[in-house]
């Protein structure tokens, strides 16, 4: 059996995964709900408790989430599709980031859609290690 598909290996990328679709629907539900006014302080977008705060939070989460499997699969010194998927995985979630942040600062919608492409470019990753057989 291949270390990927391992039962002790995957609680951390089933949590990820639960997290990337959790991140999608709120991402919808911001950009369907929650506008950013012109002439406001960004900073201001951040603040508590709105949808983007929360969705923000749950990126923070998935950083840090990723980072700590990348890690979990280089020191347990796992196959290199392992670890190639994991940090597949984390470098989209990096890039995903950036660019909601990106985003929020100059409302340009093709930050929008990078964050989306690169938030299922993530999530194929992790399912890939989920669900491999």
């Amino acid at each position: 059996m291949d270390e990927i598909t391992s039962k002790k290996n995957k609680s951390l990328p089933i949590s990820i995964l639960i997290l990337l679709v959790t991140e999608f629907i709120v991402g919808t539900l911001a950009s369907l709900y929650q506008e950013i006014p012109e002439g406001i302080a960004r900073n201001d977008v951040y603040k508590p408790i709105g949808i983007i705060f929360i969705h923000v939070v749950v990126a923070l989460a998935l950083f840090i989430l990723s980072f700590a499997y990348m890690l979990q699969m280089k020191t347990q010194k796992q196959s290199k599709k392992a670890l190639g998927a994991s940090l597949g995985g984390f470098t989209c979630i990096i890039i995903a980031l950036i660019s909601g942040v990106m985003f929020v600062e100059t409302s340009n919608d093709i930050y929008a859609f990078t964050m989306m492409l690169f938030s299922l470019g993530a999530l194929l990753s992790y399912a890939q290690i989920v669900f491999r057989k």
